[in-house]
């Protein structure tokens, strides 16, 4: 091999792997989350409040399929991977656990009749047992409709806020919120066109305290690339601010979506296509290069990233209030 082709992959691939040496700590601008860089496509990650549960969704290309995979933490190592016990049948995804613990939420093509073909994507809930799991169940018709329902994040008062293309959107897909009033969810209800636009809005978190909120945006024109992260703060009438764009220590010209916030919130997790591929190379690749080069974190799938957030999160809200 070409002595200028194997030096260009050495540093190359020395880049895309997570070095012996690498901090377990993330730092004020977004890198690779070294203990999850995997070679395949890695979204949605959620810890459990408690801290001793992390579970993301490992998809196919275009998400044709995907599955939940759960690890468990004793003392400061995580288990292997392994795929959670209510998944790995059906198209699941997104996992988000409520502020208590008690219930995990995702969404899934799975059937809502026993009998039943897969439909539509829809919300539902796994209770989480000392023994294990309980069988998931649907979140019901209220919020559960013909169309595609994603990305459930529940606040401590049970409001749930989600992704969906329905008639009475702003925009292209919107993002909604159905309140949670005497143990039941009313009506969902699309933000405000300070979060939502003639566009995409996907993908929210929600602050258990519903200070904040965390969303994807397609097409606006601080767009840095194909999907930003942006910010909204609850003004102390319980309006949402006007919509910023975390910023180039998070995004990238690539997709970056699917935020969260660590249950301490010193952490800012989020998904990110960006990746490390050049267009070109020094010299031709031969097939062992190839394969070295497409079975690497960062090659053009999905992968988790992470960097801290308490710094970042209180200047983009005192920006805000000097404007």
């Amino acid at each position: 091999m070409d002595r200028l082709l194997l030096l260009s992959l050495m540093v190359f691939f020395a880049c895309q792997r997570p070095q012996s040496n690498t901090p377990l700590l993330p730092t004020d601008v977004a890198s690779l989350c070294p203990d999850l860089a995997d070679p395949s496509y890695q979204r949605d990650l959620a810890i459990s409040p408690q801290g001793d549960l992390r579970l993301y969704t490992l998809t196919t290309f275009r998400s044709v399929f995907s599955a939940i995979v759960l690890q468990s933490r004793t003392l400061n190592t995580w288990s292997e991977p392994e795929i959670a016990p209510f998944s790995g049948q059906h198209r699941d995804l997104e996992p988000f656990f409520s502020p208590d613990g008690e219930y995990l939420y995702f969404a899934s093509t799975r059937p809502l009749e026993l009998s039943g073909e897969a439909g539509p994507v829809n919300m539902w809930r796994v209770k989480r047992r000392a023994d294990g799991w309980a069988e998931p169940e649907a979140l019901g018709p209220v919020v559960n409709r013909e169309k595609d329902d994603f990305y459930p994040s529940v606040a401590a008062n049970g409001n749930l806020y989600f992704t969906a293309a329905y008639e009475d959107a702003i925009g292209r897909e919107d993002i909604y919120v159905a309140r949670y009033s005497r143990n039941a969810y009313l009506e969902p209800e699309p933000l405000d066109s300070n979060i939502n636009s003639v566009g995409f809005e996907f993908n929210a978190f929600i602050d258990p305290q519903e200070r904040y909120l965390l969303f994807t945006a397609y097409g606006r024109e601080d767009d840095m690339g194909r999907g930003d992260l942006y910010i909204s703060f609850a003004s102390e009438d319980g309006a949402w601010t006007p919509a910023q764009n975390l910023g180039p220590k998070v995004n990238s010209a690539f997709l970056d979506y699917c935020p969260f916030v660590s249950p301490d919130e010193s952490i800012l997790y989020f998904t990110s296509e960006r990746h490390l591929l050049a267009s070109n190379y020094p010299q031709r690749l031969d097939l062992a290069a190839m394969r070295n080069l497409i079975t690497q974190p960062q090659n053009g799938s999905a992968n988790i990233y992470w960097l801290k957030w308490p710094d970042l999160r209180d200047s983009l809200r005192a920006s805000f209030l000097t404007q």
